[in-house]
Parts: structure tokens; C-alpha cells; sequence
């Protein structure tokens, strides 16, 4: 990730984004901004007004709640320089899963580095039928592909990345997590904070889904319940997070913490995207280890309106840093299963990676901070695509 073009954001009465935020007006954007802006879709982030955030014919990246800090300390998020891990940490990375057919923290088992792993999910399916028969009637849900594609010198154990997804009395959460390379320089293996990280949150779900609904911002209490536990654990390791939950009564909430990011596309068009969080460039905020963030620092946001058809798109820094949104929406709009359409965005972000010549999103980002840079930026690629339907049609997948 980076700090990418800033734009001047036009301000209209008749924009069809409505955007709330509990400081005051969204600010300018730190990624390119990317997307035409298709119908109305309503957005509250906090609690007062903000004026609508639009950039010409391009959806504005909506901005955090706080400005962040001018410092950071330890985890440097080099990612590309792979110090190698114990070896004895591999079968941790490739054990099997805990908990049951409700959900799972989704790593992949790589023997090649060109392998992309996908793995299509029914969110509608993966649940238990008693848990799907307490859905209320006509509740929307999510169809779900995960493709994962390690850095090739991470391939051998599976990268540094974490995808989440699990769906509980109707409510689904799907996220990302990415694990701070620079841990491997001090021999701890980034992956296991990642991983930890997403199977606590699966598990604080399990144990009290009704907060989907009961809490103002059910996925702050999530991530701080989970960092609470490794905080405790004094586990070494930091990750960057992105949260996405789609609740039975069809509202999007969406927490973004560092440089993964969600991006929302209805109709060909982007509608929503979060911006990433920066302390400054190519330092993410990060939950862990050496790092001051916390959950609560994240970007919050809760979407309204969602409707049947639209596409979230989770994905870490491994995509955002090498492909633009208006790409992005592109792949998607060709359609296809959602675990298809994953796959087709990873392969474009490892190949954009791997291209010395390619002005990469990333490249924009670094030139602008003064560090003339050319190609992408090759890393650990993980991409979560969800389809929102009925729970009948999210259930057909």
C-alpha cells in the first residue's frame, strides 16, 4: 500500500452517495480514485452528517474516521524480503482447521508457487440446516469464492495470509488478514498471527452471533475481542484486517484496519470502497505486536442499502497495490461463480506483481511520495468475492 493521488472531492446536493462520519466531512483520497458511481447507496460511517462524497463520475474512497498517527513503532511491513521461518511452523500453517461446517479461517496448502488456490463457498450452505431455518424469511445472503496466491518465496508455506468467512443464524462475516512480513526478520513466521487472529474472531461469532444485531458496531467488538486474547497471549506478530457482515436484516457493516481493503460493485459500477489507513508510506496501521492501533482505530462503516446482485470484494495489499479499482469491476462484471471470479482477480494481481514495466497502483503511490518507482509490487494475494442474494439463491451458489 501507499498514499496515492490525492482529489479534490466535489460536494453536490444531487450526488446519490450519502456519507456519515463521526468527525465531520470525509477528507480527499489516499488511493487512486477508481470506480464510476452507480445508484444511490447510503453509507453511515459514526453518527453525524457529512455532505456526499463524489469525484466527476469516479466513486469517492471514503475517508477514516481520524487522522492517523505521524509515528509507528517496530513490525515494519517489508513484505517482499522473505528471511524464512522455522520449518517446524509449516504444519502449524498447514494443520487443519478448527470448529465445525459453520465456518473456517481459509489458508491454502501451496507445493508451487504459481498455484492460485481457490476455494468456492456457499455461505447459505456451509451452515448447519438448524441454523439456516432460524434465517428470517426473504433474508439476503452471501455466495462466496476464496482464491488465494502466496509470494513465491512464501509459496512453500503457504504465504502470510488469512481469509475468514462464516455464516451463523443468517449472518455472515467475511475478512482478510494479512500478516506483517517484517516478523520473519526476527524468525517468527507472520502467517500465525494472521491466523490466529481470524480463528479467534470466527470463534468470539460462534459465541454470540445476536450481536450482529444488538451491537452499534458488532465488528469493532469482534476484532477487539480477538486482539484482546492475543494481547493477553503475548503472541509475536502483527496483522492488518478487513471486515466485512452482512446481517440477516440485509445491512452491511464493513471495518477496514490498515491496507486490505472492500470495494462494492453494483450494476458494472463501484459504489463503496474503503480507503486504506496509513501511518506513512508503505506502513499500514496494524493490530499486534509493537504497534500502538487498536481495533477501535479502524474505519467503520454501515451500508444501508445493499441489494440483491451486488459484489463485495475483499482482498489484502497483494491486489490493491496492483490493480485499480476500475479493473477490479471489470473482472467482475464478467461474471461468472464467485469463487471464479476470485481466482480471476488474483491472477491478475500476481501477474501485474510480477511486471517490471506495469504502472502499478502501488508505483503511482510511491512516485507521488517522492520513491520513482516502476512495476508492481509482487506479495502474498488473497481475495474474498461474495455475491449477496436471497438466501434461497445464495443457497443454490
Amino acid at each position: 500500500g501507499g498514499v496515492a493521488g490525492r482529489v479534490s472531492p466535489a460536494f453536490s446536493d444531487s450526488a446519490s452517495m450519502l456519507l456519515r462520519s463521526a468527525q465531520g466531512p470525509a477528507e480527499t483520497s489516499s488511493r487512486p480514485v477508481s470506480g464510476a458511481v452507480a445508484s444511490a447507496v447510503r453509507v453511515r460511517k459514526g453518527g453525524d452528517l457529512a455532505p456526499p462524497l463524489m469525484a466527476g463520475n469516479r466513486a469517492g474512497v471514503l475517508e477514516p474516521v481520524k487522522a492517523p498517527a505521524n509515528n509507528k513503532k517496530g513490525g515494519g511491513d517489508n513484505r517482499d524480503r522473505e528471511m524464512g521461518a522455522a520449518e517446524a511452523l509449516l504444519r502449524q500453517l498447514r494443520a487443519p482447521q478448527r470448529g465445525d461446517a459453520e465456518g473456517s479461517a481459509v489458508s491454502s496448502d501451496v507445493e508451487d508457487s504459481e498455484d492460485v488456490v481457490s476455494h468456492a463457498i456457499s455461505s447459505w450452505t456451509k451452515g448447519t440446516k438448524q441454523q439456516q431455518r432460524r434465517a428470517p424469511p426473504g433474508s439476503l445472503g452471501l455466495e462466496s469464492g476464496v482464491s488465494m496466491m502466496p509470494h513465491p518465496l512464501k509459496a512453500y508455506r503457504g504465504g502470510e495470509d488469512v481469509a475468514l468467512e462464516v455464516t451463523i443464524e443468517g449472518h455472515t462475516v467475511i475478512g482478510v488478514f494479512d500478516g506483517v512480513g517484517g516478523w520473519a526478520e526476527l524468525g517468527v513466521d507472520p502467517a500465525l498471527y494472521a491466523r490466529r487472529m481470524a480463528d479467534l474472531v470466527r470463534m468470539e461469532f460462534e459465541r454470540n452471533p445476536g450481536m450482529a444485531l444488538l451491537h452499534e458496531k458488532p465488528l469493532v467488538d469482534l476484532l477487539q475481542a480477538a486482539y484482546d486474547e492475543l494481547e493477553a497471549a503475548e503472541l509475536p506478530g502483527s496483522c492488518t484486517a478487513s471486515l466485512a457482515l452482512l446481517t440477516s436484516e440485509g445491512q452491511l457493516h464493513v471495518l477496514n484496519v490498515g491496507d486490505s481493503g472492500i470495494q462494492l460493485i453494483r450494476g458494472g459500477k463501484s459504489v463503496f470502497r474503503t480507503r486504506e489507513q496509513q501511518h506513512y508510506f508503505n506502513c499500514p496501521f496494524q493490530l499486534g505486536m509493537g504497534s500502538d492501533d487498536q481495533p477501535t482505530d479502524g474505519d467503520y462503516y454501515v451500508v444501508e442499502d445493499v441489494e440483491e446482485g451486488d459484489v463485495l470484494v475483499a482482498a489484502t495489499d497483494g491486489t490493491w497495490d496492483n490493480v485499480f479499482a476500475d479493473d477490479v469491476v471489470d473482472l467482475v462484471s464478467r461474471g461468472g461463480p464467485a469463487g471464479e471470479v476470485a481466482r480471476r482477480v488474483a491472477a491478475l494481481s500476481h501477474e501485474h506483481g510480477q511486471d517490471p514495466g506495469y504502472m502499478s497502483p502501488f508505483a503511482v503511490n510511491s512516485a507521488q511520495q517522492g520513491h520513482p518507482y516502476r512495476g508492481g509490487k509482487l506479495d502474498d494475494v488473497t481475495v474474498v468475492v461474495s455475491r449477496i442474494g436471497s438466501a434461497v439463491s445464495s443457497s443454490r451458489g
